[in-house]
């Protein structure tokens, strides 16, 4: 996905669509005030309702984050956790490249 965004759906209150884009990435760092791409798939309970709502919110802009944790009963904490963690390792950049912030490796730049 050269344009940095990656989809998948998943069984809430009903079937919906996960989206991680540049869009989901704004909202969740205005949410949390943490930088996306330092995260390397560690996040607090906190953090993953933040990046449920964001990517959900591509979806439905009228979502709070209250209501989208009110979707997710504990059977279904793992589901969501692995769904959002095969998103984010579509987006993020390789773990080899950690701390490595060129023009090479970032998410903006042109694919060749």
């Amino acid at each position: 996905m050269g344009n940095q965004e990656a989809e998948t759906r998943i069984e809430l209150d009903k079937v919906r669509t996960l989206t991680l884009d540049f869009n989901t990435i704004k909202d969740f760092e205005n949410a949390t005030n943490k930088n996306f791409w330092d995260l390397e798939g560690k996040l607090t309970g906190t953090d993953t309702l933040a990046l449920l709502w964001a990517c959900l919110r591509q979806e439905d802009e009228l979502l709070t984050q209250h209501a989208v944790g009110k979707m997710v009963p504990v059977t279904k904490w793992t589901m969501v956790s692995k769904k959002l963690g095969a998103l984010m390792e579509q987006v993020l950049p390789d773990k080899s490249r950690k701390g490595r912030r060129d023009k090479k490796n970032s998410p903006l730049a042109a694919e060749e």
